[in-house]
């Protein structure tokens, strides 16, 4: 999916499936709240831009996918890191996602489905609450049941657990 996509929107769509960012979060991001040498981004305030909630101010970590998809739009300290050729920030983000949709051929995919997919992987992974609160920017725990989907496989081995002997 991500060859479909322009350069900008494929570095965007790297960055949120790797961090579980909201697209908001990454779009207001500049050059300088990324530090790609110890590789994490700080979410806050920018412009006109507020985030979510108290908890949504936060930092994540970037993998090297994320370092290297950033490091091909050249971010500049000033300015946006995901930029219109005006250098302003993009804004027809959601066409530039579903044209890359329809040419991968791939059913449906929404930028808020990477952050699903990122809360899913932390999920699977058994990150505490209040890691997975932290990395999500989430206030209260509700969120993270919103977010939490239980494949068959986990539901199986749920019921397993109840043919299982007990000493």
């Amino acid at each position: 999916m991500i060859r479909c996509a322009d350069p900008q929107l494929g570095s965007l769509l790297t960055v949120m499936a790797y961090t579980g960012v909201r697209v908001g979060e990454a779009l207001s991001r500049h050059g300088c709240d990324v530090e790609l040498q110890r590789r994490r981004m700080r979410i806050g305030e920018r412009g006109t831009w507020r985030p979510k909630t108290r908890d949504s101010y936060r930092v994540v970590g970037l993998s090297e996918a994320c370092v290297s998809a950033i490091l091909t739009l050249e971010p500049d300290d000033d300015r946006p890191i995901w930029r219109s050729h005006t250098r302003s920030p993009i804004r027809d983000y959601t066409a530039r996602l579903d044209r890359a949709v329809r040419l991968s051929g791939v059913a449906k995919l929404t930028f808020h489905d990477l952050r699903r997919h990122v809360s899913d992987r932390l999920r699977r992974g058994k990150v505490g609450v209040k890691v997975y609160q932290a990395a999500m920017g989430h206030s209260v725990t509700t969120a993270m049941r919103e977010y939490q989907e239980a494949t068959v496989d986990e539901v199986l081995d749920a019921f397993a657990v109840l043919t299982e002997e007990r000493p």
